[in-house]
C-alpha cells in the first residue's frame, strides 16, 4: 500500500504518484487510507480466544461478555489498569505512560484501543514518525511542549494522522520538529481525518511541496493554541490545506517561509475554506510568490474567514487576495510590538527565557537585555518576572 501511486515515494528518483490538486493527480495511497478501515471492519468474526467456538456464538449464548458490543469477547480485549473492567468500557480513558508503561510512543499506540486510552508522553526527545494507525487516540506531553518533543531527525516527518480519526483524536502539549520530507507535511500530515491539535509547537520542519509545519488533506481539524516557527515549504510554510476546513484559533505563525516558486509563507489554501480566530502572523515570507501570511486561490466558494488576528512584517504582503471574509477585529501593521521577557524568541515568556538570561548574565546580549542599558543584570530579571507566563501581544 505505501508504494502504490504515492507522491511521497520515489522510484529511481521519480515520484510514483502526483499530489491531489495537481494537473495529473494520482494518489491512490490516500484512497487506500480512507477505505481500508471500512473494509477491515466490514465483518467482526473469528475465535479470538482459540477455544474452537465462534466469538459471535459465545456472545449470543451469554458464555462470553461483550460490554462494548463490538463483537469481540471482553477476555480478548485490553485491561491495562488490571481493574477487572476492559479499558473500552471504562468511564474515562485509561492512561498508558511513556516510558513508564511502554518504552516508546509507537508501542503505546500499538497497545492502545480506539477511544479507550490516553497516551501520556514524558519529558525528552522521542523519535518520529509517529502514526496514530486510524485510532481515536489521545497523545499528550506530560509537562508541555517545552519539555516533550517528537523529532524526525531531518529525514522523516514527525507525525501522521490518517484514516478514521475523529475530533476525539487529540494531540497536545508536544513539540514537532526536525521534519524533512519530499512531498507534504514535514511536521504533521493529516489525511482524511478530523483531529484536535492543541498547545503544540511546530518548529523547523520542511516539506518539498506543501505544509512545512502541517499539511491538511480533506480534513476538518481544530488547531488551537499552537505555534508555527521557522517552517518551510513550496506552498504553506506553516500550514497548507487542500479540500479541508480547518479551524485555527489562538495560533502564532512566525518566521515561516514559502520557498522560491510557491505561495503562502504562513498559510496556503487551495479549494479549502478556513477559519482564523485570534491569531498572529509575524515575519512570514513568500520568497517569489504572494501571500506572505496567507495565500488563497481566490475561489469565492472557499472563503478564508479571519477575525481578531494581527498581521505585521510579512513579506511581500499579508493576504494575497481580496477574496476573504473580514469578520472584524483584525490589525494590519508594518511593525510588531516588542515582547519583553522573551529572550528565546518563541513568543512566550517561560522557564526557557530564565535559563537563557542566566546564560547571558553580565553580558550585553540584546536578546536578554530587556531594559536596553547594555548589561544583562537584576533589572532584566525583574522585567522577565513581570511578564513570566504571558504570551506575547
Amino acid at each position: 500500500i505505501p508504494h502504490f501511486s504515492n507522491p511521497d515515494v520515489l522510484y529511481q528518483g521519480v515520484p510514483t504518484g502526483f499530489d491531489i490538486g495537481s494537473d495529473a493527480e494520482a494518489n491512490n495511497y490516500l484512497a487506500f487510507l480512507a477505505t481500508a478501515p471500512i473494509l477491515a471492519n466490514y465483518r467482526c468474526s473469528g475465535d479470538c480466544n482459540d477455544n474452537g467456538i465462534e466469538d459471535s456464538i459465545e456472545i449470543a449464548d451469554g458464555t462470553a461478555e461483550d460490554c462494548d458490543e463490538n463483537g469481540i469477547p471482553d477476555t480478548c480485549q485490553v485491561d491495562f489498569d488490571n481493574d477487572g473492567i476492559i479499558d473500552a468500557c471504562e468511564s474515562e480513558r485509561v492512561p498508558i505512560r511513556v516510558p513508564e508503561d511502554t518504552p516508546s510512543i509507537h508501542s503505546a499506540i500499538a497497545l492502545s484501543e480506539s477511544g479507550a486510552h490516553e497516551i501520556i508522553v514524558g519529558p525528552g526527545t522521542w523519535l518520529g514518525e509517529v502514526r496514530t494507525l486510524s485510532k481515536s487516540s489521545v497523545i499528550r506531553g506530560s509537562l508541555g511542549p517545552e519539555y516533550t518533543s517528537i523529532d524526525a531527525g531531518s529525514s522523516l516527518r514527525a507525525m501522521r494522522i490518517f484514516g478514521s480519526s475523529t475530533p476525539e483524536t487529540i494531540v497536545s502539549d508536544l513539540t514537532l520538529t526536525g521534519g524533512n520530507v519530499t512531498g507534504d507535511g514535514g511536521g504533521l500530515l493529516i489525511d482524511f481525518a478530523n483531529p484536535t491539535i492543541r498547545n503544540c509547537y511546530f518548529i523547523n520542519n520542511n516539506a518539498s511541496y506543501a505544509g512545512g509545519g502541517l499539511r491538511i488533506t480533506s480534513g476538518y481539524p481544530l488547531i488551537d493554541d499552537c505555534q508555527f516557527n521557522g517552517n518551510a515549504a513550496l506552498y504553506g510554510g506553516g500550514i497548507s490545506s487542500w479540500s479541508g476546513l480547518p479551524v485555527i484559533r489562538n495560533c502564532r505563525f512566525t518566521g515561516n517561509t514559502s520557498i522560491s516558486g510557491g505561495h503562502g509563507g504562513g498559510y496556503s489554501s487551495w479549494d479549502s475554506p478556513a477559519i482564523f480566530e485570534s491569531c498572529i502572523f509575524q515575519d512570514n515570507i513568500c520568497v517569489t510568490g504572494t501571500g506572505g501570511a496567507i495565500f488563497t486561490n481566490s475561489n469565492p466558494n472557499y472563503l478564508i474567514e479571519v477575525s481578531d488576528t494581527r498581521f505585521c512584517e510579512n513579506e511581500p504582503d499579508d493576504i494575497n487576495s481580496s477574496t476573504w471574509q473580514d469578520n472584524g477585529g483584525n490589525i494590519f501593521g508594518t511593525f510588531c510590538p516588542d515582547c519583553l521577557g522573551d529572550a528565546t524568541g518563541d513568543f512566550v515568556v517561560n522557564v526557557n527565557d530564565v535559563l537563557y538570561l542566566i546564560s547571558a548574565w553580565n553580558t550585553a546580549d540584546p536578546n536578554a537585555d530587556f531594559d536596553g542599558d547594555g548589561l544583562v543584570d537584576a533589572d532584566d530579571v525583574l522585567i522577565l518576572l513581570i511578564y513570566f507566563g504571558e504570551p506575547c501581544p
